[in-house]
């Protein structure tokens, strides 16, 4: 018996799943498993989980580290033994959201199923790259719709989408549309609630169906 018990003490750490699936830099995850321990150590492809903090046996949580190269990433658990596991490209790191979204050369495209059941946010980048994120509707916390101005005149329409760890995704930008419309279209089919920022323009009349 005293044998059996030792062995299970000595189990190592199994890790399940990862949520959300993909951010970048900086995104806070929550890591699902078995037998985690405070002398546990979580990496992100060759780099620690930051600000790990370990909840309980089967939960813990911590954020992407910075220099990861865009791309899927292998979340690696080690016990203190050295023994645990590896969970393949269990997480996309992506490029962060530009900090000006109507002047970027990123070009989306985006689609939500017809179930509603995910969003799928493809970012063609100027290296000719595609970076995708992949939202589960779970996820997703609300719609936000803002403006700002655009350096030279002009005004920036963004509807981004913020997770429940408080990330947020754009979903599209535009310069020259009313993307507010859009946006109550997005919370509604999504069935989460519409948030309204800053704006500089008028509301104008629901474009005709």
């Amino acid at each position: 018996m005293l044998l059996f018990l030792l062995a299970c003490a000595a189990d190592p750490p199994s890790i399940s799943s990862i949520s959300p699936k993909s951010g970048p830099a900086g995104t806070a995850v929550t890591i699902a498993g078995t037998g985690f321990s405070g002398d546990m150590t979580l990496q992100l492809g060759i780099l620690s989980l930051g600000e790990l903090a370990v909840l309980d046996q089967t939960t813990a949580t911590g954020t992407v580290p910075e220099g990861l190269p865009p791309g899927p990433a292998n979340l690696i658990v080690s016990g203190a033994s050295g023994r645990g596991m590896t969970l393949s490209k269990a997480f996309t790191v992506s490029e962060p959201e530009p900090a000006a979204p109507c002047a970027s050369d990123i070009k989306r495209m985006t689609h939500i199923p017809a179930d509603g059941s995910a969003v799928k946010i493809d970012r063609h980048l100027p290296d000719g790259s595609v970076d995708r994120i992949q939202l589960d509707v779970r996820e997703v916390k609300a719609v936000e719709y803002e403006e700002s101005a655009i350096d030279g005149g002009g005004v920036c329409r963004t509807v981004y989408l913020r997770t429940r760890t408080d990330q947020r995704h754009l979903f599209d930008a535009s310069a020259s549309d009313d993307l507010r419309w859009q946006a109550q279209r997005i919370a509604g089919g999504l069935g989460k609630p519409l948030e309204v920022g800053e704006t500089l323009t008028p509301e104008t009349p629901p474009p005709a169906e």
